[in-house]
């Protein structure tokens, strides 16, 4: 069928729907499609899936004719319809003409509302596989189990503060023997879970909304608010676990592949996702800005890259809603165009906060890399504490576009040139472990040369020195503080064996429990970060990809410093490095008593 017959267009403001016919399971799938305006639809389902394999397709029945669809999404038709009456569902790759991109970006435009308004969404995470079933039944009894332990005084007690799941679980009593673990993590890894339409998708359902929402594999069926219950458990317990300790022998010796899977499955897109969400639940966070959410999108794949933008619009903040969708627009355009979009309103420079890996071909340095590949930003580990920064002691923002030529003017002072940039004992790619727990005997190997380190001491003092390589920041279990408090510098002291530990701490285990604070917060802002020194002789944290003769600048409007790197040939252009952490300069100290005349346009392009 001719989608021109049912309405669309770049101005159409409604939407299609799918009525699907009744049927046996084998039998020919029949559907057809209604145009409906978005404000009166009817009641209806939305489809939540990945599309699968282009080339894996199949055929169903539209309006009486053949049209072909992936074979993912022709499995999950037969399993959601009914043998004896019709269903009404909205499915984006039926209900939207894909081959009219100005249709295409409308629709996009308000599937934030098409989400948020259905009466149920369905996930599909796929047709059944062998241990899938299982999985499935396993959330069951998971919540089940924690279900009648939640009328336990000490339950959440020992949520909170379980460091062994071998010990919880056993404590407890967890149904061992009836949960396939190794099953369960395999649901997690469903391609599903790493999409980022389904981030929104998902996101955009309230609380009394995810109470009717399913999670559907092949002919199993589990509700939402079951899975987000036992996911948000798991996630909670495996965050804090020793891991060490699970394979005490009588500690799950049922499901080895517990114990195996672990390390691996802790990092799964599932477990990501849910993480995601809970950060997103306005109860926690409340909305986000579009700058923070284009660069958690980095972590999910698109076929596009332009739908890492696009995806997110739906979620953030009210005053961020008005980037409209263009599928007809380069993707350099368009990363352009969200940079300003970000900027103006929300009036600040933090979309140009995060490290760059390498030169992106596709758009100017200072436009978002929307690629997919871990970025190590410092910015993004401590978001929710930017308010603590201010190197440009309060100047007002002021930023010129030119989009012809690419580039940014942005008012601000370059502050130092890099020295040197220091390489950690790991990389600057170093694996970033759970917790202390995971680093084993060779813990105080993990950062940096200790000879280097006590070196910096010598030259800057311990504050200083503990300050920079956490980022004046204490993080701990996904929450941070700042400043970092006074007692960071000991614990560097104890690292370094300069100092003893207060009190009875002489053993390995009570000087790593010293430590920790310090130790756990360096570890998180350090990850793909080097210390730097400058010409000047300050001392700082940025990105892996730094080297001598970049500078340190502020730019008015940026709550980090930034690393920028002289273009070849021109003594006035830059490109953007990333953001970083200059000891003494953070809080407007090198700017706050500069007269006017010391500032200039600094260019990035």
């Amino acid at each position: 069928m001719k989608f021109a017959e049912q309405e669309g267009g770049r101005h159409w403001r409604g939407i299609r729907l799918l009525t699907l016919q009744p049927g046996e399971h084998e039998s020919d799938i029949c559907c057809k499609l209604q145009a409906v305006a978005l404000e009166s639809a009817p009641k209806y389902e939305a489809l939540s899936y990945v599309w699968g394999d282009a080339n894996e397709r199949k055929s169903l029945l539209l309006h009486g004719h053949t049209h072909s669809v992936t074979a993912n999404l022709e499995a999950a038709l037969r399993h959601l319809r009914y043998g004896d009456e019709p269903c009404t569902l909205w499915i984006d790759a039926l209900c939207i003409n894909q081959d009219d991109l100005e249709e295409r970006g409308a629709q996009v435009e308000q599937m934030g509302t098409v989400f948020r308004q259905a009466d149920r969404v369905i996930s599909w995470l796929g047709e059944a596989s062998d241990d899938s079933d299982e999985g499935m039944d396993a959330i069951a009894d998971l919540e089940a189990w924690i279900y009648d332990n939640d009328d336990d005084e000490e339950f959440i007690k020992d949520l909170s503060n379980a460091w062994s799941f071998a010990e919880y679980a056993k404590r407890k009593q967890l149904p061992r023997s009836s949960v396939n673990w190794a099953a369960l993590w395999r649901l997690m890894e469903r391609p599903y879970f790493s999409r980022v339409w389904i981030v929104q998708e998902l996101a955009v359902r309230s609380k009394k909304q995810r109470d009717r929402d399913v999670v559907a594999c092949g002919g199993a069926w589990v509700r939402r608010w079951k899975w987000d219950f036992v996911l948000g458990c798991l996630l909670d317990l495996l965050l804090k676990g020793n891991w060490s300790n699970l394979r005490v022998p009588d500690a799950l010796e049922a499901h080895a592949d517990f114990n195996d899977t672990v390390s691996e499955y802790i990092q799964s897109p599932g477990l990501a996702m849910f993480g995601f969400f809970s950060d997103m639940d306005p109860s926690n966070r409340g909305e986000s800005s579009l700058e923070a959410l284009i660069q958690i999108s980095t972590k999910f794949e698109a076929t596009d890259p332009r739908d890492r933008i696009y995806a997110m619009l739906a979620l953030t903040c009210e005053d961020q809603r008005g980037f409209r969708p263009s599928y007809t627009n380069t993707l350099r355009l368009v990363l352009q165009e969200v940079v300003e979009f970000a900027v103006r309103t929300s009036g600040n420079l933090r979309i140009l906060l995060g490290n760059r890996r390498e030169i992106n071909p596709s758009a100017p340095s200072w436009a978002p890399d929307l690629r997919h590949i871990n970025h190590g930003t410092l910015s993004i580990a401590f978001l929710d504490r930017l308010e603590h920064f201010q190197p440009d002691a309060g100047r007002a923002m002021n930023v010129e576009f030119d989009h012809s030529l690419g580039i940014i003017r942005a008012r601000g002072l370059k502050i130092a040139r890099v020295e040197r940039a220091m390489e950690p004992v790991g990389g600057r790619q170093m694996w970033l472990p759970l917790s202390y727990r995971d680093c084993g005997p060779d813990y105080y190997e993990v950062l940096y040369d200790p000879g280097e380190l006590g070196e910096l001491v010598d030259r800057y003092g311990k504050d200083a020195v503990a300050r920079t390589i956490a980022a004046d920041m204490e993080w701990s279990g996904g929450k941070t503080c700042c400043p970092a408090p006074d007692g960071f510098a000991d614990r560097l002291g104890v690292y370094l064996d300069m100092q003893e530990p207060p009190g009875d701490a002489i053993g390995l285990a009570e000087r790593l429990t010293f430590t920790t604070p310090f130790t756990t917060s360096a570890l998180v802002a350090s990850f793909n970060h080097c210390l730097f020194t400058t010409e000047c002789g300050r001392l700082g944290l940025g990105p892996y990809a730094m080297t001598s003769g970049d500078e340190v600048a502020v730019l008015f409007g940026s709550p980090f410093c930034l690393i920028l790197r002289p273009v070849e040939g021109s003594d006035s252009s830059y490109q953007l490095v990333g953001d970083a952490y200059l000891h003494g300069a953070m809080r407007g100290e090198l700017v706050r008593d500069r007269p006017d005349e010391d500032f200039e346009f600094i260019t990035l392009c």
